[in-house]
């Protein structure tokens, strides 16, 4: 088995991943997604379509990891692609996606399934940011400073996010269980996973 089962959306009805501790190991945001700490970390992936087919298989794998340090989060998401050219993406301002590709990740760092944070990016690199609140109200004029950078090849197109925990409100603790949903928006084929 590639994927441990429980992390993995088609086998189990609430994945969940355990983020690597970085432990002195640093993450080189370029989106190459080749840090010794992606070699290691749990891969979470059997995403369902959520629009239009909610259920269904999408047409295409995503594949995602998170490792943390004292400082930040850090995801890897993987856009696997048949054929990289139906990859959408256009450039445009912060906060201003147009017609694109895109990865979102929600973090609810309070797991109260009512407020969070919601970090986008496109195949380009564009970030989008919000607050999220009132059980699915989002605040799109809140912005943090974070970082994302994307890479693509013929096999698809990666990003590697670093979300500082000064950017997000978070009570800390010796261990911590933090709400988290990642989507991939499939611009040109209307798949929303």
């Amino acid at each position: 088995d590639r994927f441990p089962a429980e992390c993995d959306g088609r086998r189990t009805p609430v994945p969940r991943v355990r983020a690597q501790f970085l432990d002195g190991q640093s993450v080189q945001l370029d989106g190459k997604l080749d840090d010794p700490v992606w070699n290691v970390a749990p891969p979470a992936s059997g995403f369902r379509v959520w629009d239009p087919d909610r259920g269904k298989i999408p047409s295409e794998e995503t594949i995602f990891k998170v490792a943390y340090d004292r400082e930040a989060l850090y995801f890897a998401v993987a856009c696997l692609e048949n054929d990289p050219s139906r990859v959408s993406f256009n450039l445009s301002r912060r906060d201003r996606f147009s017609n694109s590709d895109l990865v979102s990740v929600y973090i609810d760092p309070y797991l109260d399934h009512i407020t969070g944070y919601n970090f986008k990016v496109n195949p380009l690199g564009v970030q989008m940011d919000s607050y999220v609140y009132n059980d699915g109200d989002q605040d799109q004029d809140w912005d943090a400073v974070w970082e994302a950078e994307t890479f693509r090849d013929e096999r698809g197109w990666y990003v590697e996010m670093r979300i500082p925990f000064s950017a997000v409100r978070y009570r800390p603790a010796e261990e911590m269980t933090w709400g988290l949903q990642v989507y991939r928006y499939m611009h040109g084929r209307g798949e929303d996973t």
